[in-house]
């Protein structure tokens, strides 16, 4: 079903934002619980004398993941 601009509400354009917003920093949420948790796997991996090269490179990738989230809800807010 497709909507002619004329049909779109200024409601239905802030709820659309909204959800997208709400959404960004939902994930956004995620990924710091994600990062907490592997960081924790990471000391054990340590304190037992492991490899932590792999979980390393997954700290690094959550970094990344979390700066652009982080971004994206400062680019939502504005």
């Amino acid at each position: 079903m497709s909507y002619a601009w004329k049909d779109v509400t200024f409601k239905a354009v802030i709820e659309v934002i909204t959800m997208t917003i709400d959404e960004a920093k939902q994930q956004l949420q995620m990924l710091k619980a994600d990062y907490a948790r592997v960081q924790g796997d990471l000391e054990k991996i340590e304190s037992i004398g492991g490899n932590v090269r792999p979980v390393t490179r997954q700290l690094k990738q959550l970094e990344e993941e979390i700066q652009v989230a982080r971004q994206t809800v400062n680019e939502l807010e504005q």
